[in-house]
């Protein structure tokens, strides 16, 4: 007896341990797949998918319903328990793709009418099995419900083409079918009947379609959406001149102040972005500025705000020194041109590539045109002086926006502006300077403008004196702007993209002189310096680049 209770109690212990193996193991198994979301997407995969095919489901039992030889009230119970059936199982169909996307709105609206699903299928006598599938679904969206963050996805037309396309046709096989055909079936009826007859359910078939999108339709009415407010309020602009006193901006910091893009700050105003919504993504215009420890969290939290609303994000114009920054936070980089930046303090005019510079300097100088730096303010009689130079040299032409600036009178004042006087005192040609905020070591061009009476080359020229005059003030960089696609794709072994990009580069010029922008920037003998896309792995690129193209050349109202 003894030995016996001996070789239980090991048995038990062996067990035990064995027991405790194998749930140890699925622990950690489980806590690396929590890890690695693996655990979080496949649930939300699977309910998802059970949501759509439990809406087919609902509509098809609706259809083969059986509605004859039954007392007149159980006969209406169903008949209109069927109708509520096609509006859910509409609706289940419609809001699948929310709920594989992690809507917190449609957790909610999934868990409701799962709901409404098993009070209707209890009342409907449905079986055993039909309760339990709802309620696998009710368990799964329930241990699940943590994974539903965002507050909104994009509207994207293709998904509810497609949604509708289905529920269409589904709608259509109730209409034509009817919801007895199992009965008309079954006692030998006509396919003219089957197809022509009951009138009224094919009435409730059209019905519960338009309902189901217009439920659909007020639920989307009642989420958050990501709005994108246009302009900049006085206290955000003082904000930024506030913060540009402490942080060092760069090229791209200035264009803040044409008020259309966005700010995100991070870390209580430590950390500066500056954004558009382009499309389905969060576009910022350059690096972050402020303290730079703070940049990797910052592009962080960015990526996580714009995830809330299922949005990507992207940095337009970015320094290859902040690749590792980018890399970390899951990037992907594309060369969109190089930017010409002068040294300044070693710039002169010796030697045999600066001959035409001399000679442009020489005749301007003998014709008796003046270079001069206007300072904010500009009074309101130049100002119109120079909005008639732009509005003639823009002809038919629309001003850019987002990464170029536009002629408007608050923006120009917000900086010193470079004109040209012929020997008539007139304006004839006039550049806005972009500050870089960095204690004045940089600068850069943005507005360039000229009147049809100039000479030519008059460009050349006040970009010559506009370099003069930052060596004498004390100025290091100048840069010239960017050269876009400039040596992109050159290497046999550079990505698909890159190549693509070399190609539109070197045919091109039909449509936008690429190579006659950076010849006349050469001139100057800058440092050219690569200026980057850095995009998602899940965006398209062609996409995003096509949209930011699309953006920058429409007109910004």
């Amino acid at each position: 007896m003894a030995l016996g209770k001996l070789f239980s109690a090991k048995l038990m212990n062996k067990m035990n341990k064995y027991t405790c193996g194998v749930f140890c193991r699925f622990k950690k198994i489980w806590r690396l797949a929590e890890q690695f979301k693996l655990i979080g997407d496949i649930g939300v995969l699977i309910i998802s998918i059970l949501l759509f095919f439990r809406g087919v489901i609902l509509i098809m039992y609706s259809l083969i319903g059986v509605y004859y030889d039954m007392p007149y009230i159980y006969k209406g119970i169903i008949k209109y328990s069927n109708i509520i059936f096609m509006i859910i199982g509409y609706m289940f169909i419609i809001i699948a793709k929310e709920v594989f996307h992690r809507v917190k709105a449609s957790y909610r609206l999934a868990m409701f009418l799962l709901c409404i699903d098993v009070f209707t299928t209890f009342m409907n006598t449905f079986t055993l099995f039909e309760l339990i599938n709802t309620g696998i679904v009710i368990i799964l969206l329930y241990v699940f419900r943590n994974q539903f963050y965002r507050k909104n996805i994009p509207f994207i037309k293709k998904g509810y083409i497609i949604s509708g396309m289905f529920t269409l046709i589904l709608v259509l096989i109730y209409v034509f079918a009817g919801p007895d055909i199992q009965y008309q079936l079954i006692n030998g009826g006509s396919t003219k009947r089957i197809l022509f007859t009951n009138r009224e359910f094919k009435i409730y078939g059209i019905l519960t379609f338009v309902v189901a999108w217009f439920l659909t339709g007020v639920y989307n009415l009642f989420k958050p959406k990501f709005t994108m407010k246009i302009g900049l309020t006085k206290e955000e602009i003082d904000d930024v001149y506030e913060f540009l006193k402490e942080n060092n901006g760069n090229t791209n910091t200035h264009l803040i102040f044409l008020k259309d893009k966005k700010l995100f700050w991070y870390s209580d105003k430590k950390v500066l972005i500056a954004y558009n919504k382009i499309h389905n993504s969060l576009i910022a215009l350059g690096d972050p500025i402020g303290d730079k420890s703070l940049f990797s969290d910052s592009i962080l939290e960015f990526q996580r705000y714009a995830d809330l609303y299922g949005l990507r994000v992207a940095f337009y114009r970015v320094c290859w020194e902040n690749f590792p920054i980018y890399h970390e936070n899951g990037f992907y980089f594309f060369k969109l041109g190089e930017e010409a930046v002068v040294d300044v303090e070693n710039f002169d005019l010796k030697g045999k590539k600066k001959q035409n510079l001399r000679t442009a300097k020489n005749k301007f100088e003998k014709n008796n045109y003046k270079f001069e730096i206007l300072h904010p303010p500009i009074s309101d009689e130049i100002m119109n002086k120079l909005r008639i130079i732009s509005y003639e040299w823009l002809g038919d032409r629309s001003e850019n926006r987002f990464s170029i600036g536009w002629f408007d009178e608050e923006y120009l004042n917000r900086g010193p502006i470079a004109v040209i006087r012929n020997e008539f005192d007139s304006i004839i040609a006039f550049a806005s300077l972009m500050p870089s905020y960095d204690n004045n070591k940089s600068f850069s061009i943005d507005l360039m403008r000229y009147s049809k009476n100039s000479f030519n080359g008059i460009m050349e020229v006040l970009f010559l004196y506009i370099i003069l005059w930052s060596k004498e003030n004390g100025y290091k960089y100048f840069s010239l702007g960017m050269a876009p696609l400039a040596n992109v794709g050159m290497l046999s072994r550079a990505h698909k993209q890159e190549k693509v990009a070399k190609f539109i580069y070197n045919f091109g010029n039909h449509w936008y002189n690429f190579n006659g922008l950076r010849r006349f920037k050469d001139k100057y003998q800058p440092d050219w310096e690569p200026r980057y896309l850095a995009f998602p792995k899940a965006a398209s690129l062609p996409g995003l680049m096509i949209s930011i193209i699309r953006y920058i050349a429409k007109p910004y109202n």
